[in-house]
């Protein structure tokens, strides 16, 4: 039996592998959800809640953001406009989300779209996170066609906080509403 493929994978592995582990624990990092608001209520002090929702329009009709075998379809790059932080965000199967973080302006830099072949591109939509408050951002809707897209902003406020009201009932403050500001790409 030849075990000469056996000598070239040992040393190799034992070299590569702090890159896969720096690697799995970056994606990780990266693919969060620690930032969807818990079913429990509590959030830490300081932070603030936000909360929207996302639409994926194709071939003139809603396409479904749910997961497949655990992964989710459709998800939102979002970093800290003040801060390092860079997440990577699946909205529940429906587009809703609701997500807690500390106060400070945030982007949602772009999406990403997994059917068959994976569609992504640039947004430049803008939020602010106030400590203390719950605030409605919009809703995002992303339009497709082929290759291309489109992104705009809607406010559908009033089905939005009955969802928030429904899913999360012990948040009974206020509620504000604070449309996310679209750039316009050219």
């Amino acid at each position: 039996m030849d075990f000469s493929f056996f000598r070239w994978l040992s040393p190799r592995i034992f070299l590569e592998l702090p890159t896969v582990i720096v690697s799995f624990v970056f994606i990780a990092g990266c693919t969060t959800s620690a930032i969807n608001l818990p079913e429990s209520g509590s959030i830490a002090q300081g932070e603030g809640i936000v909360f929207g929702a996302v639409r994926l329009i194709g071939d003139g009709e809603e396409k479904n953001l749910s997961s497949v075998l655990g992964e989710s379809l459709f998800g939102l790059f979002v970093t800290g406009v003040d801060t390092s932080d860079a997440m990577f965000i699946h909205p529940n199967d429906k587009g809703d989300f609701a997500w807690h973080l500390p106060n400070g302006k945030y982007q949602i830099n772009g999406f990403e779209w997994r059917s068959g072949i994976i569609i992504s591109g640039p947004i430049e939509a803008t939020f602010q996170v106030h400590k203390d408050r719950i605030t409605y951002i919009g809703t995002l809707v992303v339009v497709l066609n082929g290759s291309r897209y489109a992104a705009t902003i809607t406010d559908n406020y009033d089905r939005a906080t009955k969802m928030f009201a429904t899913r999360f009932p012990f948040f009974e403050e206020n509620i504000s509403k604070e449309l996310m500001d679209l750039e316009e790409r050219r």
